[in-house]
């Protein structure tokens, strides 16, 4: 048996993955093979390229976005004639923002495949409003199906030398990077560092 009884893990994700070949999704997908790079996109007109690209196969109808009304304080807009309270529509699920800038994209690009694989659970791990985060080793091991502890510290020390995170003074707590990901408002979290431009 595999460290972290990893081997039972795998068999569950390859029925994972056969379910899904199963599922309405594949067989959605199934559908618009036909259609893949029978176009070369560099030769479509911007009206062509929207008719292609209209309907989204992973997206159907249970494709649901869970969101909550917010009412605005002391804001009003007239509909009919009558003042209404503005409310706005916010999605419930957690994301996190990641800055696109060309140099953040190359760095990932440079990262090995176990620190892109520590970096994307980072991504998930972070709280809200924290510029921290907290990583369970062993969950991060038997989730990303990583056999070795050394592997593990190999993928955590390229993140650091390249400044994706940053070693705390608590163990296994790692200051992130706002320059590349934030979840949250970094405006609130640092706001003597806002400059307008």
């Amino acid at each position: 048996m595999c460290l972290l009884g990893l081997k039972t893990e795998s068999r569950k994700r390859s029925k994972e993955y056969s379910d899904f070949s199963k599922s309405k999704y594949a067989l959605q997908l199934n559908t618009v093979k036909d259609l893949r790079y029978k176009s070369n996109v560099k030769k479509l007109t911007l009206l062509e390229r929207e008719k292609l690209l209209s309907n989204n196969p992973l997206v159907g109808l249970d494709f649901v976005i869970p969101v909550r009304k917010l009412t605005v304080d002391k804001s009003y807009k007239l509909s009919s004639g009558v003042s209404v309270p503005v409310e706005l529509d916010l999605e419930r699920e957690s994301v996190v923002k990641v800055y696109v800038k060309p140099e953040n994209r190359v760095s990932i690009a440079n990262l090995s495949s176990g620190a892109q694989r520590l970096y994307l659970h980072i991504l998930h791990k972070v709280e809200y409003g924290m510029d921290y985060v907290e990583i369970n080793v062993v969950g991060y091991m038997k989730e990303n199906r990583v056999g070795s502890v050394n592997t593990y510290k190999k993928a955590l020390d390229e993140l650091i030398r390249y400044y994706f995170i940053a070693q705390s003074k608590i163990k296994g707590v790692y200051w992130i990077n706002p320059r590349l990901f934030f979840r949250g408002n970094r405006k609130d979290k640092y706001p003597k560092n806002v400059k307008i431009k």
